[in-house]
């Protein structure tokens, strides 16, 4: 600040002396001024945010003991660079990754960011230096509401861009998305796989980010064909008739983590017949048993025709796999006392659920 002190009576004045309302300390060359005499004074500080206002004061002495005294205001606006962002997915904040409102959006269905762009300074910035970005998607540049229409982002207005796109596979991401654990809302269930994005937005002298998030929906739990839920189903091909006293055996292909697992067996609606002599088809002394890679199994009695077997539920049963599985074997096998009373099956259906 400088502070033009003159003596406009017509006296030499002593004792002169400048202040600042505000305490700013004021050093003056000198502390006489003859008549018509000038000096400059000045002070010092730092800016403050807002409108600023201080008043300096001067005080002289005549010859004859009397005081005269005037004052002069000043001021300036301490201008403040400052902006924000507010970024949603398909019109939900989503900030945390496991928020109560992340969405759950399927593979394949459009997506809509939003991305909220407030002047919250106090001075205007010119539509060119405001940049927003996504650390995915990269520029965006499509403004779909702009504030009061002309180029420049006064304080306090509001722009709004806007991105497109398609959710994806967060099981399977495309390289390059960000995929953390979220979707837990609470920290009651398990987490999901979540996409993450953030939005930035850069004037001059200040930027913001904000994130925001969705995830899949959890997929639907798989079910047993007897109507439970279950961990694993493995599905045998079908019936498998044997002529004569044997064993019928169906390996099929799994991935299987090591446990303890409940086992239900089902059975296909097999077919029913008898024999040229029209007796019905017998499997007396039969058992099933349900083989893993690993060294384990389990095996149960089963009805001793083909008709008490079709459509049975055989429940309560468990195995334990030592290691992982990567192959299963139904093993089916009866003993006959004579040829034509003779005929086996696998079951339809295994259905494991872990303990």
């Amino acid at each position: 600040w400088t502070y033009v002190v003159t003596n406009t009576g017509n006296v030499a004045l002593s004792n002169v002396t400048v202040t600042d309302d505000q305490g700013v300390a004021v050093s003056c060359p000198q502390d006489t001024l003859t008549v018509g005499g000038t000096m400059t004074c000045t002070g010092s500080g730092t800016a403050t945010a807002g409108q600023y206002a201080n008043v300096g004061d001067v005080t002289g002495t005549a010859p004859d003991g009397t005081v005269v005294t005037d004052s002069d205001p000043s001021h300036y606006l301490g201008v403040t660079a400052a902006i924000d962002i507010e970024k949603a997915t398909n019109g939900a904040d989503a900030d945390g990754r496991s928020d109560a409102d992340v969405p759950q959006i399927a593979p394949g269905d459009p997506v809509t960011w939003t991305y909220v762009v407030t002047n919250t300074g106090n001075v205007a910035i010119a539509g060119a230096d405001v940049s927003v970005t996504d650390d995915i998607i990269g520029t965006i540049s499509s403004i779909v509401d702009k504030g009061d229409g002309d180029d420049v982002l006064a304080p306090g207005e509001v722009w709004v861009y806007e991105a497109t796109g398609t959710a994806g596979d967060l099981i399977s991401p495309d390289p390059g998305m960000v995929i953390v654990d979220g979707c837990d809302a609470g920290g009651t269930s398990t987490s999901r796989p979540t996409y993450e994005n953030v939005g930035t937005v850069t004037v001059p002298g200040a930027s913001d980010s904000d994130a925001s998030h969705y995830c899949n929906p959890p997929a639907p739990p798989l079910m047993c064909p007897d109507g439970t839920a279950a961990d694993f189903v493995v599905e045998f091909s079908g019936e498998k008739l044997l002529p004569r006293a044997g064993r019928t055996t169906q390996t099929v292909a799994v991935d299987i983590p090591a446990g303890t697992y409940g086992v239900t067996l089902i059975s296909g609606d097999y077919a029913r017949g008898s024999n040229k002599a029209g007796n019905p088809f017998y499997q007396p002394n039969e058992r099933w048993r349900l083989l893993g890679s690993a060294p384990s199994g389990y095996s149960v009695d089963l009805p001793d025709t083909v008709e008490d077997i079709s459509g049975v539920v055989t429940t309560g049963l468990s195995v334990v796999f030592n290691s992982d599985v990567t192959s299963i074997t139904a093993e089916h096998w009866s003993v006959a006392t004579d040829d034509y009373h003779m005929n086996s099956v696998v079951p339809e259906y295994a259905c494991l659920i872990e303990r």
